[in-house]
């Protein structure tokens, strides 16, 4: 799994509301090229913070994968369908991705907004 956490003392900034926001968004979302939400909890880790327990995307950014690996057109194509179909799910639900590019997930199998 991973963990997204945010300090409680920043409960009164955007950082928050964006946090708390995403949240329910997630909530509703079960589709297989969007990352799993298990859950959320307050003070984990020993902090004072609340925290995301998300499916952890096992090869980072899809920026570091492109750059790591050398792809060909169908893989390209099956890389931008999953994508496409992820976005499609989003919008669907209308939820508008505010920062897609630099949070593109990549897992051995699936592509994660």
């Amino acid at each position: 799994v991973a963990i997204k956490h945010l300090n409680r003392n920043n409960g009164k900034n955007d950082e928050y509301k964006y946090f708390v926001r995403e949240l329910k968004s997630l909530k509703k979302l079960d589709h297989p090229n969007i990352i799993h939400f298990y859950g959320v909890t307050k003070g984990c880790i020993k902090i004072r913070a609340y925290c995301l327990v998300l499916e952890y995307a096992n090869n980072g950014n899809l920026r570091n994968y492109l750059q790591d690996n050398k792809l060909d057109w169908k893989e390209k194509k099956r890389i931008a369908t999953e994508i496409s179909l992820g976005l499609l799910f989003l919008h669907k639900n209308e939820i508008i991705h505010r920062d897609f590019v630099r949070n593109l997930l990549f897992s051995i199998i699936f592509f994660y907004y």
